[in-house]
């Protein structure tokens, strides 16, 4: 399969999805501020939308448009998320 016909926004969702199911225990996990499974959930439900709006565009358009837009959330996790996307 070529790089092209990768559905990321249903590969980032489902990801989200199994997080959501872990939210609760992720952050319980977070001993400094018990909402690491909270932002982690935002921070996949993102790159999901942001790919999807790239849909058809090359997988490397599609990765550097969500670590732009995740980028732009204010949460330390967000940030290295954003700086893998980009690279």
């Amino acid at each position: 399969m070529s790089g092209n016909n990768l559905d990321l926004a249903q590969i980032f969702s489902l990801v989200a999805n199994n997080l959501a199911q872990n939210q609760s225990a992720l952050n319980q996990a977070d001993t400094a501020n018990h909402d690491h499974g909270d932002n982690i959930v935002q921070i996949f439900n993102t790159i999901s939308k942001a790919v999807n709006s790239q849909k058809g565009e090359p997988v490397a358009v599609q990765l550097a448009h969500a670590g732009k837009t995740v980028g732009a959330m204010q949460s330390g996790s967000a940030q290295i998320y954003a700086k893998g996307l980009m690279q």
